[in-house]
């Protein structure tokens, strides 16, 4: 339909008259980018799996891994041991080239000290240093080699400024089974997590008895930037079918019929039309502590009675920076 949503006339013959949107104009004369149906599409629907095609993804994992043994003396020795690799992911190719699949890298790197210290046959200490860091870095990518960041200029899209991701501006569409497709509005994340613990612990061993005691402290740290959930780094221009949609029709006899979000597609008629900037980084922080006391009694040569208390803390998440804050709301 046209003129509008409130006084809509259906286009003759109920089709609309021309291709005006400049993304699908591209598309649909570059079968390569677009590719034409393979299969049948579902039963009912007009292009649901309509398409199919073989998809590589590729999975790779790289570690390496050393440790330290050292005697300081008869009453001390140390241990240090670290690891430190690199696990990621990515697709060789797409279903069709204007969905963009997302890849990831997660390097990752961990390292303890750690000194026993012997008072005595029947007293000994313990006392360890650890450090852990996992990034968790999501970004999108072209198989095709088509886009690269230059994919709305290519296609036309306006994009505000210099685009910073690969693929095109996300078109989604509603009101259709055509699906939606471009760079996915989640991509453009990154995580790092940093962990530091620190553990002392001691053990007694007198009579019946073997006793531990000690303490554990850990500093959490969270430090991530997120596109947000509105729009993505690209951008995403939605389609919702009501351009096309005939809803002027009650108490005058007429029929009411719900749009195709792919004809508001082809026709230019965008409802919304949003970019995110890259909020963040956030700095979350949190200190974990505990302490706990354990008793391992020997009652009876074949009964043993396994006592301890335990005591944790967890401090309340916060924003180093104060970019982030908790409500409590009154009960």
């Amino acid at each position: 339909t046209s003129n509008g949503l409130l006084a809509e006339t259906q286009y003759p013959n109920n089709k609309i008259p021309a291709i005006v949107n400049p993304v699908a104009t591209y598309l649909f004369a570059h079968a390569e980018l677009l590719p034409v149906p393979n299969r049948p599409a579902n039963a009912g629907t007009v292009s649901t799996n309509d398409y199919q095609n073989a998809v590589t993804n590729n999975y790779l994992n790289n570690q390496g891994d050393g440790r330290l043994d050292y005697t300081l003396s008869s009453h001390d020795t140390s241990m240090a041991k670290g690891s430190y690799g690199d696990a990621y992911d990515y697709p060789s190719n797409a279903v069709i080239p204007v969905q963009f699949p997302l890849k990831h890298d997660y390097p990752f790197a961990m390292g303890v000290v750690d000194w026993i210290h012997t008072f005595s046959p029947s007293l000994v200490n313990e006392l360890r240093g650890g450090y852990s860091r996992v990034v968790e870095d999501t970004e999108t990518s072209d198989p095709s080699g088509v886009f690269g960041t230059h994919g709305d200029q290519l296609l036309g899209i306006g994009y505000p400024g210099t685009q910073p991701l690969a693929g095109f501006t996300n078109m989604y569409i509603q009101g259709s089974d055509a699906g939606s497709f471009g760079t996915d509005i989640s991509a453009g994340t990154k995580t790092i997590d940093n962990n530091f613990a620190y553990e002392d612990g001691i053990t007694w061993v007198h009579g019946n008895h073997i006793t531990r005691a000690g303490a554990q402290f850990v500093r959490y740290q969270e430090n991530y930037v997120s596109p947000s959930n509105l729009g993505g780094l690209n951008g995403y221009i939605s389609y919702f079918a009501d351009y096309t949609a005939n809803y002027n029709c009650y108490g005058v006899g007429g029929v009411c019929s719900n749009g195709d979000g792919l004809a508001d597609f082809e026709l230019n008629k965008a409802e919304v039309a949003l970019v995110s900037q890259a909020t963040g980084p956030f700095g979350a922080r949190q200190w974990r502590e505990a302490y706990y006391v354990q008793d391992d009694w020997k009652v009876l040569p074949s009964v043993t009675l396994n006592l301890g208390l335990r005591y944790a803390y967890d401090q309340p998440m916060y924003e180093a920076h104060d970019k982030m804050s908790t409500i409590n709301l009154p009960k």
